[in-house]
Formats: C-alpha cells, sequence, structure tokens
C-alpha cells in the first residue's frame, strides 16, 4: 500500500509519499517533511507505522493532535482522516482510497 499526505497551506497544496518506519513533520533541521510554517514546532508531529499502517502523534510529550477536528494524543490513520496543524490542513491518503475510487466509477 503507499500512503500519502496531502498538504494544503496558503501557498496552494503539495502531496508528500509516506514509507518507511517514521516520518517527522517539522520546521527545524533533520525533519522529512521541513515546512516554514508559522506556529510550527521544529519536530512537531510523526508518523508512526504500525502493524495496522501508520499512526498519527505529535512529537512533544503531553501535546495533541487534531484529527478529524477532535484533539487527540494519537490516533491510527484511516484514508481520508483530516490533520490540522498550525494553520496548515494535512489529508491521508492510501491506495484502498484509490482502488474504492475506481471500483465506484465502473458501477
Amino acid at each position: 500500500m503507499s500512503e500519502r499526505i496531502e498538504i494544503t497551506d496558503a501557498r496552494g497544496t503539495r502531496v508528500v509519499a509516506v514509507d518507511g518506519e517514521l516520518l517527522v513533520l517539522g520546521s527545524g533541521e533533520g525533519c522529512e517533511v521541513r515546512l516554514a510554517q508559522p506556529g510550527l514546532q521544529p519536530r512537531h508531529l510523526r508518523f508512526v507505522r504500525t502493524d495496522r499502517g501508520y499512526r498519527v502523534e505529535p512529537v512533544r510529550a503531553g501535546a495533541t493532535v487534531a484529527v478529524n477536528g477532535e484533539d487527540l494524543f494519537c490516533k491510527d490513520l484511516e484514508p481520508g482522516d483530516r490533520i490540522e496543524v498550525a494553520g496548515l490542513q494535512l489529508r491521508w491518503h492510501a491506495d484502498a482510497v484509490v482502488r474504492q475510487a475506481a471500483a465506484s466509477l465502473r458501477t
């Protein structure tokens, strides 16, 4: 399965492929996804591979992450989940969504 994060900010939308065991999003050096965004911490979020797929969680202990409008400590991601952080809108995508959409077009 190929996972992707769609990132939307004031400049537009871009898509970042997610693979490997860990992907860190933030404004600092050493992040796999580095963005210059007011309010974004140097290491803000991490996407961690699990047995079920990927989980999103804040890097800072005790912080929360907003997923689908709900503040959570962490969340196992499902296709279409929306993550809000520092004025950025992220949407989680996986090949399952593409396959389902293609199947619905054939019927």
